[in-house]
């Protein structure tokens, strides 16, 4: 279930009307302090954009974090009916149900816990390394693949000063 703190963020985040945030905006979407805020920023996990008078963060980047945050069932579930006319077909879950040995099932439960992620977010992030590596051959090979990986693609120009 996702918490109201979280829909709100989420939705916050995704339906924001602007391409931009000014960084003091930035910290309580992603439910961060202004310590932490200013912590990702120097370590690299949150690009600032640059602007004619004040640094800001690109909305695209929010969403970046946020797909890390949050599980994409999570992000779905607070979008409600919006889901549908914001994320890319690519990106929207499907169930899947597998068997697998116990002893794997073990690991990535412990895995996930030892990161404080629910097992969802845990294999998806696992995954998205996956893709990553593979990330040539999987866009050749499947039509949604690049769009939904590649989401969402970042407005690089820079402003007009």
């Amino acid at each position: 279930m996702v918490e109201p703190d979280d829909n709100n963020r989420i939705r916050a985040i995704f339906l924001h009307p602007e391409s931009r945030v000014t960084i003091a905006e930035a910290a309580p979407l992603l439910g961060w302090s202004s310590g932490r805020m200013n912590e990702a920023i120097r370590d690299g996990e949150i690009e600032v954009a640059g602007t004619c008078r004040n640094p800001s963060v690109e909305i695209a980047e929010l969403v970046e974090m946020a797909l890390s945050l949050w599980s994409m069932t999570k992000i779905e579930r607070a979008l409600g009916s919006s889901a549908r006319k914001i994320l890319p077909p690519g990106l929207r879950t499907r169930r899947l149900c597998t068997r697998l040995p116990r002893y794997l099932i073990d690991m990535l439960q412990y895995l996930a816990a030892a990161e404080r992620a629910s097992l969802e977010l845990f294999l998806s992030r696992e995954l998205q390394d996956l893709a990553s590596a593979r990330r040539e051959t999987l866009a050749r090979e499947l039509p949604a693949f690049a769009e939904a990986f590649d989401w969402p693609r970042r407005n690089e120009t820079q402003p007009n000063c």
